[in-house]
């Protein structure tokens, strides 16, 4: 921790500090409250706010994550209007309750010995919809706003950007590291999020076994050609799920796995990948008669080496193979000649 960052946990220290020693005497005051509630990092006004469950600040969270004021307004009336016990010390049980109920992080180790398995948890993290998360764990206690009225549209909202965590991953490390941090960002209770990750390894293993289920996908991973191939093969139909782009290409094989894992839920997808193996085999296909066509023209004909390059040339501007360029040659010179 640097040096800033301890003085100003100690200047907040302070100033909540003073806080409990003035609320005896000036009662119900809502600027000590506020006071208080912003001498905390964001993520604990967060989780405060939103264990309140006030339907209106669940409906805009979004737009009001990143501002402690707004949320601090939110929960002061929210605790005033409940009057079960001092504003303050009300306040002041809801953020000890915190303090101790952290992110289980301990069940997801195992996934830093599953790149594969780490990329598809990663990739649900990273595309969470915040619209989601109000429906599984605030039970319907939200608005649905009209986004033509309101210019609002929480569908929208992926809650990593809510948050301002960056996705940007390069590694498998780096890629543990991130959901880590996205789990330990969310303002949800640890029992929540418990859940949520058991949701996640839920899909995980229930979209595998639809997948191995359905159609082999070996072909499409056994090198890095072939699994360039689909992944470009993908976002050409688009059909490829967006967000999970890999950075790198030591990901690329993650990543495909992850989108066919995805989009095996599909009633067409034994049909998709028929349809990219055989992308793939009529690729190569071409590829070889190129190969042995250049080789038959140049063995048969010896042509040298500047008729060559114009020949490849005119091969690639008019899409013909080489044998059927010097074919129309020649027909053309012996049209002239009779």
């Amino acid at each position: 921790m640097s040096d800033e960052q301890l003085n100003n946990d100690h200047r907040n220290t302070i100033r909540r500090l003073k806080t409990r020693l003035i609320q005896p005497l000036i009662g119900e005051d809502t600027i000590s409250l506020r006071e208080y509630i912003l001498s905390y990092p964001l993520l604990t006004i967060r989780k405060v706010l939103l264990s309140l469950n006030v339907t209106n600040a669940n409906s805009i969270f979004p737009d009001i994550a990143n501002n402690a004021d707004v949320m601090s307004e939110f929960i002061i009336s929210a605790i005033q209007s409940r009057k079960e016990s001092p504003p303050l010390l009300y306040l002041q049980h809801l953020i000890n309750d915190f303090k101790e109920d952290l992110a289980p992080i301990e069940s997801i180790v195992w996934l830093k010995k599953d790149p594969e398995a780490c990329y598809y948890f990663w990739s649900a993290l990273i595309n969470l919809e915040w619209m989601s998360v109000l429906k599984e764990f605030k039970k319907g206690n939200f608005h649905v706003y009209n986004q033509t009225v309101y210019n609002y549209d929480p569908n929208n909202k992926f809650l990593v950007d809510v948050l301002k965590i960056p996705t940007a991953i390069a590694s498998h490390k780096e890629r543990y590291s991130s959901i880590v941090k996205i789990l330990n960002e969310l303002p949800l209770r640890g029992a929540e999020i418990a859940h949520l990750i058991s949701m996640i390894f839920y899909s995980y293993k229930l979209d595998k076994t639809n997948c191995n289920k359905k159609a082999n996908i070996d072909l499409l991973i056994k090198n890095k050609e072939v699994i360039i191939f689909s992944l470009s093969y993908l976002q050409k139909k688009n059909i490829s799920i967006p967000r999970i782009e890999p950075l790198t290409a030591v990901d690329n094989k993650f990543a495909l796995v992850t989108q066919l894992y995805i989009l095996s839920g599909g009633d067409d997808f034994k049909n998709l990948i028929n349809s990219i193996i055989k992308a793939w085999s009529q690729k190569k296909i071409r590829e070889n008669e190129k190969v042995i066509n250049k080789k038959q023209v140049i063995e048969h004909l010896r042509i040298n080496e500047k008729s060559m390059k114009m020949l490849n040339e005119l091969s690639s501007k008019y899409n013909e193979s080489q044998t059927t360029l010097v074919n129309m040659a020649v027909a053309l010179l012996y049209k002239e000649m009779v």
